[in-house]
């Protein structure tokens, strides 16, 4: 059986929302701007891995204009107005996605919308993330996640976040390595993006095993049962039908 990080977090949300198959409950949905942007970070840094190079604002912008245009022009309803003043913001998150040191020649590529796989129990964990990194500054090994959305996570929230934390291990390789995971918010409401980094250490690897392999036999056993703190809030089961 296949488990992605969104089950398992379904799953210690509410289990009967996970049976259901509703995680798109909690699932954080990009707005069509956001979609565009993400896509233009996810091809330059798809450009630098194949040309052994970094992202720039101007490399960025290139990949943009490629993106956006043809875009907005299939979609229809955006004015030349909005549509510059969108790609305003765009090339804001661009400069400043490139201030930081992940855009520099110490943080190369290593690939983009990258898939890995890690047993937990009897089912296999089955991650992707935007982009991968390699750290060749730090002393020790670290491999460094990408993930562009717009959930707004601060630090404790994002430690603690399930998804989170199934994507670390999925692309951990039990060698003893450091794994940080980058959360970057691509909110279009603002100029800058937010990046909110987790930072999983073999001990806290262990930890997060432990949890995995409780959520995966619940799953795999058919043990479900309704979160009554979340109910209110959810309201797909309000009936309790299970």
């Amino acid at each position: 059986m296949y488990l992605t990080p969104l089950d398992i977090a379904c799953y210690i949300y509410c289990p009967v929302l996970q049976r259901k198959g509703r995680t798109d409950k909690i699932a954080t949905k990009l707005t069509f701007t956001e979609e565009n942007i993400r896509s233009a970070f996810i091809q330059g840094e798809r450009n630098a891995c194949l040309k052994d190079s970094i992202v720039s604002p101007r490399k960025l912008l290139s990949v943009w204009d490629k993106i956006w245009w043809p875009a907005i022009g299939e979609k229809g309803g955006i004015s030349m107005k909005e549509a510059n003043n969108i790609s305003l913001i765009a090339s804001s998150k661009f400069a400043d996605y490139c201030k930081y040191d992940i855009s520099d020649w110490m943080f190369p590529t290593a690939g983009v919308q990258a898939q890995s796989e890690n047993y937990i129990g009897q089912s296999i964990l089955k991650a992707t993330v935007d982009v991968v990194k390699v750290d060749l500054d730090g002393k020790e090994k670290n491999t460094i996640l990408i993930n562009f959305d717009r959930k707004g996570l601060s630090l404790r929230e994002a430690a603690m976040d399930p998804a989170i934390k199934a994507t670390a291990y999925a692309f951990y390789s039990g060698k003893g390595e450091t794994v940080t995971h980058m959360a970057i918010d691509l909110n279009e409401n603002k100029n800058n993006i937010k990046i909110t980094t987790s930072t999983f250490r073999p001990k806290i690897m262990e930890e997060i095993r432990k949890m995995l392999y409780h959520v995966e036999y619940g799953i795999r056993s058919g043990i479900y049962h309704v979160n009554p703190y979340k109910c209110q809030e959810c309201k797909i089961c309000q009936d309790f039908i299970l």
